[in-house]
Parts: structure tokens; sequence; C-alpha cells
């Protein structure tokens, strides 16, 4: 069954004939929201309770707006996000574990971390439709709470090492409201609930020398379109491993006659690779048709690329397959 999109409920502010949109709590489907009334229709879950929390966030809004007219006419949008993001936070947001949430995953997509914003996208998702409502509580999330949620991830196919996944997200962000204060450390569920129980059971089967060899001797002239893949596989190889994100990433600046001198993007550790002759092929391959940019391969297609726009090029290969 497909899972429909939903959208952010956002409060529009306008001054000058210039506008700017604020996030509230609320996620709908187009159905479940009349733009006319502004309002939550009866297809919303708690649309009356919903409807009185979104309320407030108008009159917020329009309080700081009225405040900042009275004070000063020529006040800018900017004066008036400084003054509403600044203003203290109803307690019905602060203890809103949704809200926090939504919170958390901005800030990983502002920092380029598209990857963990991503799967924190997933989870919390996962957890809205388990919940089925947008009000969640700190203090609502205990022993219980997570035993059922584990049971309703399990019920609908989900893996040890699936389910711990969501569940280490939800305990980022328990942990994250600590440290800042919005949550108590006394509501914390994880002291009793244990993750460490959710031990996968891969059945992960490691290639052995002679299939790799097979891959590395594959000639993929007559298959143009998995050139590349190839190349990645076997620079990757003769590199120690070199992940695929550090290839996407690979200057040509990183690149000396005898080494390859590179920061691995996630341990941030520095790394000295030989360059062993299959490496040196494939290097002098892409010289040859370089596309101009400061990368090494030819998957950031500019230099100004976006982390967002970086996390979709780094998806690209899974579409090619090497047969042996």
């Amino acid at each position: 069954m497909p899972i429909l999109a939903t959208y952010p409920i956002r409060i529009r502010v306008t001054k000058n004939r210039k506008s700017k949109f604020f996030k509230t709590i609320f996620h709908a489907l187009p159905e479940e929201f009349d733009e006319k009334s502004e309002q939550f229709t009866k297809k919303y879950s708690n649309h009356i309770q919903s409807n009185r929390v979104l309320l407030k966030f108008k009159d917020r809004a329009l309080k700081v707006y009225a405040d900042l007219e009275y004070k000063n006419e020529d006040f800018s949008l900017l004066d008036f996000e400084g003054a509403f993001v600044s203003t203290a936070k109803p307690k019905y947001i602060v203890k809103n574990f949704f809200y926090f949430w939504d919170e958390i995953i901005e800030e990983l997509k502002s920092a380029g971390r598209t990857g963990d914003a991503t799967i924190h996208d997933e989870s919390l998702k996962a957890l809205k439709k388990f919940n089925g409502s947008t009000k969640l509580e700190f203090q609502q999330i205990n022993f219980t709470f997570l035993s059922k949620y584990e049971n309703h991830l399990r019920s609908r196919g989900g893996t040890n090492g699936g389910i711990s996944i969501r569940m280490r997200c939800i305990r980022t962000i328990f942990n994250k409201a600590i440290d800042r204060d919005i949550t108590s450390i006394q509501y914390y569920p994880f002291k009793k609930y244990k993750i460490s129980k959710l031990k996968s059971d891969p059945n992960k089967i490691a290639l052995d020398y002679f299939d790799v060899m097979k891959i590395i001797q594959w000639d993929p002239t007559e298959y143009s379109h998995l050139i590349d893949s190839h190349n990645y596989f076997v620079f990757s190889f003769y590199t120690r491993g070199m992940n695929f994100t550090d290839e996407m990433l690979l200057e040509w600046s990183q690149v000396g006659h005898k080494k390859i001198l590179y920061t691995h993007s996630k341990s941030k550790g520095n790394f000295s690779i030989t360059i062993l002759p299959p490496v040196r092929k494939i290097l002098d391959y892409y010289k040859k048709n370089t596309l101009g940019t400061k990368y090494v391969f030819p998957i950031l297609l500019r230099d100004d690329m976006t982390p967002i726009q970086s996390s979709i090029a780094r998806k690209k290969p899974e579409k090619n397959t090497i047969r042996i």
C-alpha cells in the first residue's frame, strides 16, 4: 500500500509584499486541511484539539507582529523572525517530541548531514504513524510505549536491525533533549528498555578472492554505461576500500605523483594511499575524460553543489549492476 505524502502546515507572515513562512508542529494530507478556513477538517486526527493549538500559533504570531508595529512601523521580516523565534516557546510545543525531532532534522540538513537527516526523517514518520497523532510528550515515551512500538514494527515485517535503527534515532533525540534542558533525565526510557537486545542476525557473505578478481578483470567496453561503476569498484579495491562518498568528493588536488592524500568523510581520519598501477590507469582515464571540475570522478557535475544535491548524486550508481 503506497504511503501518502503529507505537507507541512506553516504560518505565512507578509510585510511590504514580501512573505516568510514559519513552521508549526503539524503535517497533513490535502483533504485534512481547509485553506479557506485555515483549519483542519474532520478527516484529521484530533482535529478539534489540533485547531486550538494551531490558533495559539497564529495568536502568538499576531502578538509579535503587533508589538513590532507599535514600536516601529518599518520593521522587517528579519526583525519579526528574531522576535518570533526568540519568544519562549509555549509548553505544548516544548514538550512535543515530534516538534523537537523536526528541529534536529533541520539542523542535520543545515550541517550537510543529509544521510543522517534522511534516516531520522523516515524514523520520525514511522513513529508518527504508530502514534496516530501529532502530539507526543517526552514523558509518554516509556518502557511500555517502546515495547508496543517494537511489537508494531515487528508485526509489519521489521527485523531486529531495522527496529534497532528506529529505536536508536529515538534515543538520540531524547539525549539531545536532555542536553538542551527540553526534558528531564527522569523520563529517560532507555535505562529500562535496552536496544542492545535487538542484535541483528546479518547473513553477510563476503566475496572471495576469485570473485573479486572476476569483477576486476571483467571488460566493460561492450557495456559503456557500466564503465564508471566498474572503475569505482576497482579504484576502491586498490585504495584500501575507499568508500563511495570519499570517491565522490576526491579532488585532483589530493592526487599526487605517488600518493593520494584524503580525509575520511565519516571518521575524519587522514589517509595516505600509494597509487598502484590499476589506480593510475583509472586516474589517467578520468584525466583524459574530465568534466572540468575539481573532482576526479564525474559524479558531482559542478564544484558548487549543495549537500542535498550531493546526496542525490551519491545514489546514482545503485542503478547499475555488474554480472559475473
